[in-house]
């Protein structure tokens, strides 16, 4: 194998390599942040489990003033008795002991006793046993007094209400501590855990799990493990419950003196899925440009053909199908699924919903909260009247009055206090809330606002608040934060938060116990919106930014946006999540869907290609069969239909464009209009190409038409049946009428130019040179053949194909893929919204219509739950979308309505909105039409469609002495020569081989002119050709007469590939002053005519002359087959009694009839055998790679472009020759070609696979290519599992690896030997 052989497979393994290395980093990389997600998890669940324990103790430790305060005091306790009784009528708390101890008078007293924290087992429950909580009654009075305690009725009042707890016999003091027992289930009741893990674990230090319940008592983790050396914070281990394993992430948590360890668990498949998990836009690049790539393997195959390669039939055919292919993927994947993410809207929607629904929300609260303050002001808080403002809204917990100080005045909630008065406290303000951020940071100006959130002292659930100040003291409200936006909440992510990160909501959906934003997206993504927030602290409402994020394992598309807060201090912020993953299941879903509305498309495109083979007839006697769709070429005689034909594809173009544009369409339309304009044009090019002139001999097209028209007018039909049931209306209905009448009107001139074959001309060249017209013409041609780089006559087929094509793969791909897109995003969008807003009545449609779209539900719900993972609720309900949902996406309006239209606004947004998309769709359209030129020229070889027209050489020419004359017919040479130089046959001497001896040099005699030494390539000795051409020269070349050797084959293929090269040397020295030329075997042919008499018609008798004259008017013999039989005559030396003999044969047929093809295939039979000997002779003087040559296209009707010399050495030869009536190369004769096709031997077959084998590209191209495919799949199935398991990806690899193998070994890595070459 030579290097150049080499180059594909160093290319493609490192293209290969290339995306091996990308993988592998976008693996590591979503394995590392997987794992931080996991480790941020875990440490956000330690946090929110110690925020649990110590708000309970926060709500203990409240409960216990409220209470102690109510049975303790005589006065000033009518505020904590109401709070008692709206808050404390069913206490939680697992009192058990009540002691006084001894006043800690530091400035931060011990929450518990040293030895406080322990853990107990309770059935198949824990309890975390908290000895010696502390708190303190040192509440004062406004004038800073203690307020009094009767001790007696506190220790009766805790004698009745906890019965069940040890009491210290006497109570005194103000210092108390409680023992209790809190149970770890009822912590983690109500306490929000991240959606990252599967399972959660609370595990004591021996690594038995105290949590959850089922588990109780269990070893989950091996002590040694939690005894690590790095177990001071948190950490990864694998693990395995009830026998599946699990990826672990472990945080050790520390209450008092006792070690808990908090263990996130996720599944070790799953876990390992999502960090090897492609992103979907790259994946879907990959696979895209594999699919593209495998489809292309054809072209690419025939770009890189080897000299040793045969263009078949079958590579043609693959070639065709593979640019219908890649034009359909263009359409369907790259442009129409890209375009479907860039017009991607629905989470901006969303996004400004959520704002707007937030500020709304809020703007309510607010106006609450100043009723409240302006009720308080005059003292007329309503007690009796249940629709007031401020207790409307149930969402509100409470309204508060407080001083500066932090201690509340009065508090009002709206569902307990409303009809008995705001609670008051009076002179003994026992709540504090110093500590909150709402009190410490009220605003200094009394038109602003602080929004916040935290934990409630009193219930612990999470809630809003709303602060400003009024003077001296303050306002606040606070509300559950499901009130804002409650129903977008649960199925869309977002959260609301301040420049700080202070989360101040979080929607259901995201689910992750955060107080800061920092806490759930990482510090490094944090910095970065941080920094966005800093820098655009002015931005306007609309703004938004974007960017990747990661949150609870999972990747999203963040969209950060400010909120109008003009109320408040600092600004508020909203970072909407979209999870790309439910995108993607949408664009995949779609895709699927566009894919099995492609399938029957394609089958009609099917269905239409095999039509036209059948109207192919076969032949009955010939070896030989011509291609299917050898009618589908460039040919200067079919320019004019190129250009009629051209104008019709551009109109379809131009109608389809509107059609999808302007009407209103629904997947069945979409896919009809495809199917119907892909049926007319492919008709239209069929009828008017297949059927000019000689072409039209063999086709049969009766069957073709009738099937066609029938299934047209079907389609047709279908079409206006359902544009009639749609709710689209009268005008729509007339206009899908026009529409058809127009492609209907095209189909009908197309019969009609194929029944008459007059085109119309278009004679540019008559035109007035005055005219503007024939200017305008002039430069854009002018221009059109600098941009193509070729003449009309070249080009033309080129556009013809380029519009076909655009016609039958892209448009539909691209129409029919938005379409099914458009369809079910308004499905997607309706089912989101249905979660907010009512679903409208149901609209009254046809029952046939309706049923189709139940035939679609079905099918869709059938397939997209079949091959979508439907863990998301959004996804279940797009696949079971209600019918309102289904009627909306089939009644859609046009793309652009008439209403825009008059505006002038539709068509120009459009394409405006769309301008890089057409750039790009212009310059891919450039490519491939560039693409079809060179196809064009490599298979039709279009730039050697010349006649071989130098029979003679120009004058001046023959002032050279010697020539060297190639032929294969050596009379034809002497001819030649005879006719150069205007000699007579005596004025020549022959040099003639003698048996065994050599060539016998004659002695010159008065008269000659010239010595012709003939036929010396059949010398193959190697020393006898040495010494006949020194002898030949020796003798010869010193005299005034003119030297000629004539020869079959060219000098390079004389001289031995053994020959020394002194030899070589000294026989090219000899040969340097010698003209070369060639003499092609059609050489003065004699012209024959049919019906064929050897004698002059003169001489002959009336009889005969009678026969003659009514042959040579009849039908039979003015037929177009009967003139190509008279050309194949005249080829060889007997040409006139061949003549005779074909003239009588074909006078057995009706002379009123055409030739039938049965006869014509018969004589063509004849001629062969009649020339037997001396097609044996050319095929004799051909080379190897001659006859190969020739071989391939007597059988395949194709030439490697490859082999250019070869090809050209042949036309020179005119064994291969101009065809002007079928405007292609061709064998010179059709009874050679059979000849060969029959004749060739065993032996030269073998040789020529050989040399394919040895010399050829096309199977080691294809072999490699799909290699490379199969190999990327298992590349991208190996970090990806979701695309095939590892066993099928390992499969994958190990095919693609062998077929890299065998190709190589195929190939063979050795140097040709003299002989193989030769």
């Amino acid at each position: 194998m030579k290097f150049r052989d080499l180059r594909i497979w160093i290319f493609i393994f490192g293209i290969m390599l290339l995306i091996g290395a990308y993988l592998y980093q976008h693996s590591k990389t979503n394995q590392s942040q997987l794992e931080s997600q996991g480790i941020k998890a875990i440490f956000l669940a330690k946090h929110n489990f110690l925020d649990s324990f110590y708000n309970y103790h926060v709500q203990l430790e409240g409960y216990f003033k409220r209470n102690f305060y109510t049975w303790g005091m005589d006065t000033e306790k009518e505020a904590a008795s109401r709070m008692v009784r709206m808050i404390d009528r069913n206490p939680k708390f697992g009192i058990e002991k009540i002691q006084n101890f001894k006043d800690d008078q530091s400035p931060e007293p011990q929450l518990f006793a040293e030895d406080g924290i322990s853990l107990i087992q309770r059935d198949t429950s824990y309890l975390i046993h908290v000895k010696g909580f502390r708190f303190f009654l040192n509440d004062k009075t406004k004038e800073g007094n203690l307020p009094k305690l009767n001790y007696s009725s506190l220790m009766e009042k805790i004698n009745e209400e906890l019965s069940n707890a040890q009491i210290q016999d006497v109570l005194s003091g103000r210092a108390f501590e409680i023992d209790h027992s809190v149970s770890v289930h009822n912590l983690m009741v109500g306490n929000v855990q991240s959606l990252f893990f599967d399972r959660l674990f609370i595990l004591d230090q021996t690594g038995k799990a105290i949590y959850p319940g089922n588990l109780a008592g269990l070893p989950v983790v091996n002590v040694d493990s939690l005894n690590h050396e790095q177990s001071v914070g948190e950490r990864q281990l694998d693990l395995q419950v009830s026998g599946k394993e699990y990826k672990g992430f472990l945080s050790p948590a520390v209450i008092g003196d006792q070690k808990f360890y908090l263990l996130g668990a996720k599944d070790k498949s799953r876990f390992e899925s999502v960090a090897l998990k492609i992103n979907f836009k790259v994946l879907s690049a990959f696979l895209t440009l594999l699919i593209l790539v495998f489809v292309s393997i054809p072209i690419i195959s025939i770009f890189n053909l080897g000299d040793g390669d045969v263009l078949t039939k079958k590579r043609v055919m693959g070639l065709g199908l593979s640019l219908i292919l890649v034009m359909v993927i263009l359409g369907f994947f790259f442009f129409s699924l890209f375009q479907n993410y860039e017009s991607e809207s629905t989470s901006e929607n969303n996004l400004h919903y959520v704002k707007s629904a937030f500020s709304s929300e809020i703007q309510q609260l607010i106006e609450g909260l100043e009723i409240f303050k302006e009720e308080i002001d005059n003292g007329q808080i309503h007690t009796n009247q249940p629709e007031d403002a401020h207790h409307n809204e149930l969402d509100v917990n409470e309204f508060l009055e407080f001083d500066l100080e932090g201690n509340i005045l009065k508090m009002l909630i709206p569902q307990l206090t409303s009809f008995e008065g705001p609670i008051d406290f009076g002179d003994f303000p026992f709540v504090s809330i110093a500590n909150r951020d709402y009190v410490q940071e009220v605003p200094e100006s009394e038109e602003d606002y602080f929004i916040s959130a935290h934990s409630s002292k009193s219930t612990g659930d999470l809630e809003g608040v709303i602060s400003k100040r009024a003077g001296d003291n303050g306002f606040a409200l606070t509300f559950h934060l499901g009130s804002l936006v409650p129903e977008i909440s649960k199925t869309r992510r977002f959260f609301v938060f301040k420049p700080d990160g202070k989360v101040l909501f979080i929607s259901k959906k995201v689910n992750i116990p955060v107080n800061f934003l920092q806490e759930g997206i990482g510090e490094e993504k944090w910095q970065e919106i941080k920094t966005l927030i800093a820098n655009n602290k002015d931005a306007a409402d609309d703004k938004v930014w974007k960017t990747p994020i990661y949150v609870n394992g999972y990747e999203y598309q963040a969209l950060l946006s400010p909120v109008s807060s003009a109320s408040f201090v600092a600004g508020n912020w909203v970072l909407y999540l979209e999870d790309t993953n439910l995108q993607h299941a949408l664009h995949s879903l779609a895709s699927l869907e566009g894919i099995a509305v492609f399938v029957p498309y394609l089958l009609i495109l099917g269905l239409l290609g095999l039509l036209t083979l059948v109207t192919q007839k076969s032949s009955i006697y010939l070896a030989y069969e011509d291609f299917s769709f050898a009618w589908y070429s460039p040919s200067p005689r079919k320019r004019l239909c190129f250009l009629w034909l051209n104008s019709m594809l551009l109109l379809d173009i131009v109608l389809f464009l509107i059609i999808y544009l302007f009407l209103p369409l629904s997947i069945f339309k979409i896919f009809l209009w495809s199917s119907l304009i892909a049926i007319q044009s492919g008709t239209c090019n069929f009828l008017l190409l297949a059927t000019v002139g000689k072409d039209g001999a063999k086709k049969n097209i009766n069957a073709f038409l009738t099937i066609v028209f029938l299934l047209w007018i079907l389609m047709a039909i279908l079409l206006g049946y359902l544009t009639s049931l749609s709710h689209s209306g009268t005008g729509y209905f007339i206009f899908t009428m026009i529409f058809l009448l127009i492609i209907a009107g095209m189909q009908v001139l197309c019969f009609y130019l194929y029944q008459t074959q007059k085109f119309p001309s278009v004679r540019f060249s008559q035109w007035k040179r005055t005219k503007e017209l024939f200017k305008l013409h002039r430069k854009f041609a002018d221009f059109w053949t600098k941009l193509t780089g070729s003449p009309v006559d070249k080009r033309v087929f080129a556009i013809n194909l380029l519009l076909w094509l655009m016609i039958v793969g892209f448009l539909p791909g691209y129409f029919i893929h938005r379409q099914i897109f458009n369809q079910e995003k308004i499905i997607w969008e309706y089912v989101g919204k249905a979660k907010i807003e009512t679903e409208e009545e149901a609209k009254s449609i046809p029952e046939v219509y309706m049923n189709l779209i139940k035939i679609h539900e079905e099918f869709r719900r059938n397939n997209f739950g079949r091959f979508s993972n439907q863990d998301d609720e959004l996804i279940t309900d797009f696949i079971a979308a209600p019918q309102q949902a289904l009627v909306e996406a089939f009644n859609t309006t046009p793309g652009i309505s008439y209403g825009k239209l008059n505006q002038s606004i539709g068509l120009w947004e459009i394409i405006r909105s769309n301008i890089i998309f057409l750039i790009v769709l212009l310059v891919v359209l450039i490519w491939f039409f560039k693409m079809i030129m060179i196809l064009g020229n490599k298979i039709y070889l279009i730039d050697y469609h010349f006649t071989n027209s130098f029979d003679l050489l120009p004058k001046g020419a023959d002032k050279q002495k010697n020539s060297f004359i190639i032929g294969v017919d050596a009379a034809k040479s002497r001819d030649w020569i005879l006719k150069q130089f205007a000699w007579e046959p005596n004025e020549i001497l022959l040099a003639e081989l003698s048996d065994g001896e050599g060539v016998v040099l004659p002695e010159l005699e008065d008269g000659h002119k010239g010595v012709v030494l003939e036929n010396i390539h059949c010398l193959g000795d190697t020393e006898k050709f040495l010494n006949t051409i020194v002898a030949f020269q020796k003798k010869y070349g010193g005299t005034e007469l003119r030297l000629f050797v004539t020869s079959g084959r060219p000098l390079q293929e004389i001289l031995p590939s053994k020959m020394p090269m002194q030899s070589r040397l000294l026989i090219t020295e000899v040969f340097s002053e010698y003209l070369f030329q060639y003499v092609p075997i059609d050489f003065q042919n004699q012209k024959i005519t049919l019906p064929y008499f050897g004698k002059d018609f003169k001489s002959l008798d009336e009889q005969n002359k009678a026969i003659f004259e009514s042959r040579m008017k009849c039908k039979l013999f003015n037929d177009e087959k009967t003139h190509e039989l008279a050309v194949e005559i005249e080829y060889g030396p007997n040409s006139k009694p061949i003549a005779s003999l074909i003239t009588e044969e074909i006078s057995r047929d009706n002379l009123g009839m055409s030739l039938s093809q049965e006869r014509y295939e018969k004589c063509i039979l004849s001629i062969q055998r009649y020339n037997k000997a001396y097609y044996m002779n050319i095929w004799a003087e051909l080379s190897l790679k001659e006859r190969k040559m020739v071989y391939n296209y007597a059988t395949e009707g194709f030439i490697n472009f490859f082999n250019k010399e070869t090809m050209t050495a042949l036309i020179q030869k005119g064994v291969v020759k101009m065809n002007l009536s079928k405007d292609s190369l061709v064998l010179f004769s059709e009874s050679f070609r059979n000849f060969v096709c029959v004749y060739v031997s065993d032996e030269d077959v073998a040789r020529f696979k050989q040399d394919e084998s040895k010399s050829g590209n096309a199977r080691m191209i294809q072999a490699a290519v799909f290699s490379f495919v199969l190999i990327c799949i298992a590349l991208i199935s190996f970090y990806d599992p979701n695309i095939l398991n590892e066993t099928s990806a390992y499969i994958t690899g190990f095919l693609g690896v062998s077929g890299t193998i065998y190709s190589l070994l195929a190939k063979g890595f050795g140097k040709n030997t003299p002989s193989e070459s030769q």
